[in-house]
């Protein structure tokens, strides 16, 4: 009996000491001097577990914040807002919002509750025609960018009013006498050198078709002496050229007030004769 009980004894640390041989076989050395080093080896994966999950967490931090600043800027427009103090408070100018912002017809006209887009500092922009003001100016700003905000229901009533008010101009006045377009315009220009147009075709956009409807000859066929309309842009047709390109002359188009000259696909104008 106490023959057999030493037997299982020995037996048994034998079995304990190739188990504690095979486990110490299995680690790295750098595994070995951390169980003599610390505690226990679970602390040590339990504090490198805390160490990864802090450092995963701030990388998604950054993550988010970059994707914040990525995010274009708006502003919700307040009672008694105007396009130049929108501009102040977000150290741009006026302009850039404009430009920004292609659902503001016009920089004197905003709505309470409207939501701009904040143009970011390097943000290239491309430039819109500024809508022709109703007095005449030889500068481009104007009073432009200063009138307040004033509730949606205020600014359709009186949009309604003008746009009557503005019908029944064009129904009654088409005098060609003088050039009632704004000074330094695209549209200035082309009265300059087609002073038999009419005064009432609006702003570049809607040349063609206003002069359409008042019943003078409209075409895509260029001719020498014709006004081109490309979008909210009029040109004078200098010259047609054999090679299906037309030369014009033109205002507004590399500058406010500046006078220049290109040569364009013929087929990028629809025109008025």
């Amino acid at each position: 009996m106490r023959m057999t009980a030493a037997i299982a004894a020995i037996v048994l640390c034998a079995g304990v000491f190739v188990t504690q041989s095979a486990t110490a076989d299995a680690l790295s050395p750098a595994e070995l001097s951390t169980m003599e080093d610390s505690p226990t080896l679970l602390e040590d994966l339990a504090e490198k577990h805390e160490r990864d999950k802090e450092e995963i967490e701030k990388e998604l931090q950054k993550e988010k914040e970059k994707r914040e600043e990525s995010k274009p800027k708006k502003y919700k427009v307040k009672e008694g807002d105007t396009l130049i103090s929108i501009a102040k408070e977000h150290d741009t100018t006026w302009k850039r919002l404009f430009y920004a912002n292609e659902e503001v017809e016009h920089p004197d006209e905003l709505s309470v509750d409207e939501e701009l887009t904040v143009p970011d500092e390097n943000e290239e922009l491309e430039e819109r025609e500024l809508p022709e003001l109703n007095t005449q100016s030889s500068a481009p700003e104007g009073t432009s960018g200063n009138s307040r905000a004033a509730s949606a229901t205020t600014r359709r009533n009186e949009s309604a009013s003008r746009s009557t008010s503005s019908t029944s101009r064009s129904r009654t006045t088409s005098s060609s006498a003088g050039n009632r377009y704004v000074r330094g315009y695209c549209t200035w220009y082309v009265k300059n050198r087609r002073p038999d147009l009419p005064n009432n075709l609006g702003n570049a956009i809607s040349w063609v078709s206003r002069a359409a409807s008042q019943g003078l000859p409209t075409g895509s066929t260029p001719r020498a002496g014709a006004v081109g309309q490309s979008g909210n842009h009029v040109v004078y047709v200098e010259s047609v050229n054999g090679n299906g390109t037309v030369t014009v002359s033109e205002m507004n188009w590399n500058g406010w007030n500046v006078k220049s000259s290109r040569t364009a696909p013929a087929s990028s104008f629809r025109y008025i004769y």
